[in-house]
């Protein structure tokens, strides 16, 4: 399948259950206000960073290794991928627990956090389960999969809420159920496409293989905390309104963001394979990689700039206008975004990953250190400002090593 089809199917099926999501987002707004729209977002970022630990970093790297080895060893080195997923979560499932029963902040908000934990983690393993068909260049099952299932739990608590009048954890029930049909429908896949998924590892092997996995966990980790740090901030600087109002500001560039990591991931096993193969095409594929990534951030910034801060406040009503300053300055990070998710790919397809985790670490200890100075006085437009800020030197490190890569 052509790698445009791909990636144009993913985003469809992205932007159709991030459009269902949004819309619950838009329920759980109007019906709660900015403080029941901040305590769903605090919990959303609890169970998001949980399911980091518990994915290993596995699909981009099981994505990588997967679509190198030869065909008879590749249900073995998934088995591997699927025990280590199975032992990391136990231990997740224990520290989460411990969080829960630790914190009041994280108490308060105890039943969607576990909820949401569930169907994340399951959305965790799908990633894995999928590889096999994404090696094939088969991508439209994958989409089709996370739409219905995905987008299936987000329509019926959208409904829970807007029509129903249940609260958000009421609603979110449905969730850990359609995370494990989701897995269900992964296994089939991986099964379909000769994978044969078990859980049958042993021990030294699966230990083996989070050696090797070792750049892309905190790589993932590092990824995920990075648009979080100030909505983990936020509720403890500024209060859960302004929480709210950071939020929606991602809300939004999550949904602009989409179109160009998919071009990028549709793109990335032919770059693992190119990397090793034929190094020129390589070099072409990231330069047309790169120039389509940033033109797609500049359209996607014009509209996230000159069209949003327009329609929020009837969107999400009156109690959301203070979130419009730092909507304003999503159409930088935005941009800054769509280098970033390029200089991703590029790294990881070249065997550079720690090169990338020790450039986000920088960026993710600036981007912290400028949110505490930033957060108590200009609120979420200053964690606006401290992810965009952050992003420079993280962007300056991709260019160094990708200078030397295509010079190799």
């Amino acid at each position: 399948m052509n790698p445009a089809l791909n990636a144009a199917s993913l985003s469809l099926a992205r932007v159709g259950t991030n459009f269902l999501s949004f819309l619950l987002f838009l329920a759980i707004s109007r019906a709660f206000g900015p403080e029941g729209t901040g305590a769903y977002s605090y919990a959303f970022a609890i169970a998001t960073l949980a399911s980091v630990v518990i994915s290993l970093g596995a699909d981009d790297f099981g994505l990588r290794e997967y679509a190198r080895l030869a065909p008879e060893t590749r249900p073995a080195f998934l088995a591997r991928l699927l025990g280590a997923h199975a032992g990391v979560a136990l231990l997740t499932g224990a520290a989460l627990a411990l969080l829960l029963g630790g914190s009041e902040t994280a108490g308060r908000s105890a039943g969607m956090i576990s909820m949401l934990a569930v169907y994340q983690a399951c959305f965790a393993v799908v990633r894995t389960l999928f590889i096999p068909a994404f090696v094939r260049e088969a991508m439209l099952g994958p989409a089709l999969a996370e739409l219905v299932c995905r987008g299936g739990a987000n329509l019926v608590a959208l409904v829970a809420i807007a029509g129903f009048g249940r609260s958000t954890a009421e609603a979110l029930a449905v969730f850990p159920l359609s995370g494990l049909v989701l897995v269900a429908w992964a296994w089939r896949s991986a099964r379909h496409f000769g994978a044969r998924p078990s859980l049958r590892a042993s021990a030294a092997s699966i230990a083996g293989t989070l050696r090797a996995l070792w750049s892309f966990v905190a790589g993932g980790i590092l990824s995920e905390l990075y648009p979080r740090v100030g909505l983990l901030l936020l509720p403890v600087l500024a209060g859960e309104a302004a929480t709210g109002y950071f939020a929606t500001a991602a809300k939004f560039l999550e949904v602009g963001l989409l179109p160009i990591y998919f071009l990028g991931l549709a793109l990335y096993p032919r770059l693992c394979a190119e990397f090793h193969s034929d190094r020129g095409a390589f070099a072409a594929r990231i330069g047309s990689l790169a120039r389509a990534s940033l033109l797609l951030g500049a359209l996607v910034g014009c509209g996230l700039l000159g069209v949003v801060p327009a329609i929020l406040v009837p969107l999400l009503g009156p109690g959301f206008e203070p979130a419009i300053p730092a909507m304003r300055w999503v159409a930088l990070v935005v941009l800054l975004e769509s280098l970033e998710l390029a200089g991703m790919r590029l790294l990881m397809a070249a065997d550079r990953n720690p090169a990338r985790l020790a450039a986000f670490a920088l960026g993710l200890a600036l981007n912290l250190a400028l949110d505490l100075a930033l957060i108590p006085r200009f609120g979420a437009t200053g964690a606006v400002l401290g992810w965009a800020l952050s992003l420079v030197p993280v962007l300056a490190c991709y260019a160094v090593a990708a200078r030397g890569l295509l010079r190799a």
